[in-house]
């Protein structure tokens, strides 16, 4: 146990291994401005009876430590927070060690500072919560020290690569307008909101962030998107993308307050809770070719060219399809469905005309001797 309360502490230092297990209070000690722990992390979560001034530290050191500060940008913001004085390339780390908020985005106007080019040093404000780093000319931009991060807005610049595996506690992220080809969540299992539009990513997986509300990832190259167990999403956007499936069948569809999935040219059937409900909501949402269902099983629209010889084509076609069926000679009956299941056409014929219709998916289904058929066909 430690009682220190109502000192005059200067410097403290409990670094003895066994930290987890030690009782600590040590408020009422207005020179004390840092804590030697074994683990400040653990430190800031489980200790609180200390000053709001006082931080928990891996090494206080003394009050000559210095974090180097290389972009002088990022140091005249600093100096503007009152954070630093004068243009050293350095701040005193026990002067930015506690500061949990702090915005040095360059907003594009007449009046903005010089933009950021690199933010090292931020590795050292170890109680960091909210960061916006956002509209300026970062190309990386290292977190794997601001474990308490649970806000971060670096949108707007030239980062590649961006690791938040470290960033557990992660609640919103705003990362669009970045060139960055792979974001990995998968650690980030707090996560609330996600923007990573506009870069280059051509898979997101968000299989583990259950938390999510607020999707938007739009302007990318993504192909495939499963939101199937993401029950408490309420908001997603992913228009113009290059999706192929879509599952949002999350049973939350009716308290969806933001639904947008237009632009995807090869998007032609979207899984969702209630298929009639989401014509009625969101059909001026989606492209033409697009339709609801409660259920895009692949089984069920897959090309079929079977076993006895059947075939159809051009499939996909912009104006008619032929149907051959090898080593027959008899009479067939060709039936024209819509994704829905409603009748179109039927006809005796082996060729079938879709000009009139719109682009999307539609069944054929043809009788012929014993045998019934059905194959996808897909109106460009």
């Amino acid at each position: 146990m430690g009682v220190l309360q109502n000192n005059q502490l200067v410097s403290l230092d409990v670094r003895n291994g066994n930290n987890t297990n030690l009782f600590l209070r040590a408020d009422n000690n207005p020179n004390l401005n840092c804590i030697s722990v074994d683990d400040s992390v653990w430190a800031a979560t489980n200790w609180n009876m200390v000053d709001n001034h006082t931080i928990f530290s891996y090494n206080c050191g003394n009050s000559s430590q210095y974090t180097l500060i290389p972009d002088s940008a990022f140091e005249q913001r600093l100096i503007d927070y009152g954070y630093d004085t004068i243009q050293d390339g350095k701040v005193l780390t026990s002067n930015i060690s506690s500061i949990d908020s702090l915005d040095v985005s360059t907003p594009p106007n007449m009046f903005s500072p010089p933009k950021i080019y690199d933010l090292t040093g931020i590795e050292s404000f170890s109680n960091l919560r909210f960061l916006n780093c956002g509209f300026n000319e970062l190309t990386n931009l290292d977190l794997t020290q601001n474990s308490l991060l649970n806000n971060l807005m670096c949108g707007f610049n030239n980062i590649q690569n961006l690791n938040i595996s470290q960033n557990i506690n992660l609640e919103k992220l705003m990362c669009s307008h970045n060139p960055i080809s792979n974001i990995d969540l998968t650690q980030n299992i707090n996560l609330k909101a996600l923007n990573c539009a506009v870069m280059s990513i051509n898979e997101l997986d968000v299989s583990q962030n259950l938390n999510l509300d607020t999707i938007h990832c739009g302007y990318n190259q993504i192909s495939n998107l499963d939101l199937s167990n993401n029950q408490s999403l309420i908001a997603l956007f992913c228009g113009f993308n290059q999706l192929e499936s879509l599952d949002i069948k999350n049973g939350n569809n009716i308290n969806f307050t933001d639904f947008q999935a237009n632009n995807n040219d090869s998007l032609y059937c979207i899984s969702v809770d209630d298929s009639t409900w989401a014509s009625n909501n969101w059909s001026a949402y989606i492209d033409s070719q697009t339709v609801f269902s409660n259920n895009c099983n692949p089984s069920t629209i897959d090309i079929i060219e079977n076993l006895n010889n059947f075939l159809t084509y051009p499939n996909p076609t912009n104006n008619l399809i032929q149907i051959e069926i090898e080593n027959y000679n008899g009479s067939i009956e060709a039936a024209l469905y819509d994704f829905t299941g409603k009748l179109l056409e039927a006809t005796n014929s082996t060729k079938l005309s879709l000009v009139n219709y719109p682009k999307g998916i539609y069944l054929l289904k043809v009788a012929y001797g014993d045998r019934i058929e059905e194959v996808k066909v897909v109106k460009e």
